[in-house]
């Protein structure tokens, strides 16, 4: 399918990731939000910032910044298509915690 060919090798672990509902956006009463992905099978929770798009994982880091091979990851096309279909779950935070989330960024 034509999805398939724009997102290649990580549609279907995207998919898993949204299937699993590994997806939240944490916003906080202003209105700051970030969307964290948990890892399926793993203890790694990642943040993501779908409007920029950017992704902490190693592979974002690796394959999209030094190697330019992909556009995106598995955590931020998860994101993408959880925001697209309306299913992110939403998760009411603080300030504080958003901001530590972003300068961990």
């Amino acid at each position: 399918t034509e999805l398939h060919v724009l997102c290649g090798q990580h549609l279907i672990p995207a998919l898993a990731l949204v299937d699993s509902q590994s997806v939240s956006k944490l916003t906080a009463p202003s209105g700051q939000n970030v969307v964290r992905v948990k890892s399926l099978g793993r203890t790694c929770t990642y943040t993501c910032l779908p409007e920029v798009l950017f992704c902490t994982c190693k592979s974002f880091t690796t394959s999209v910044v030094h190697r330019g091979e992909d556009v995106l990851c598995k955590h931020l096309l998860a994101a993408l298509l959880n925001q697209a279909i309306g299913t992110m779950m939403c998760v009411e935070s603080n300030e504080e915690e958003i901001v530590e989330l972003l300068a961990s960024v």
